[in-house]
């Protein structure tokens, strides 16, 4: 199965990404399920990556980052493109394309 990676964001006014300095916090692993699989109409079969907790969890580790720190350039959206995408396919992924390209 090919991975694939989304970064996409809608500009600031100046043009550029919303993106800061930040933090990414490691949590304990056993207060989280992973997301269920699914298929989406255009790319085809989705393993969520994201895992989910419905309760409080405690922050093991603090790790402090920049867009630098990013695994490639993010692309910019249309929000209006994007709205209307998600309003057709509330469960897909409105960046894409029908064509499965990312906007």
């Amino acid at each position: 199965m090919q991975r694939r990676i989304f970064l996409s964001y809608g500009k600031n006014d100046d043009g550029t990404a919303p993106l800061g300095a930040g933090a990414v916090y490691a949590l304990a692993r056993d207060h989280f399920l992973r997301m269920p699989s699914h298929t989406d109409p255009v790319l085809g079969p989705i393993a969520e990556c994201q895992w989910v907790s419905t309760e409080t969890v405690p922050v093991v580790a603090e790790v402090l980052v920049t867009p630098k720190n990013l695994p490639m350039t993010p692309r910019f959206h249309d929000l209006a493109t994007v709205s209307a995408r998600e309003g057709k396919n509330p469960e897909g992924f409105p960046w894409v394309g029908d064509s499965g390209s990312l906007q």
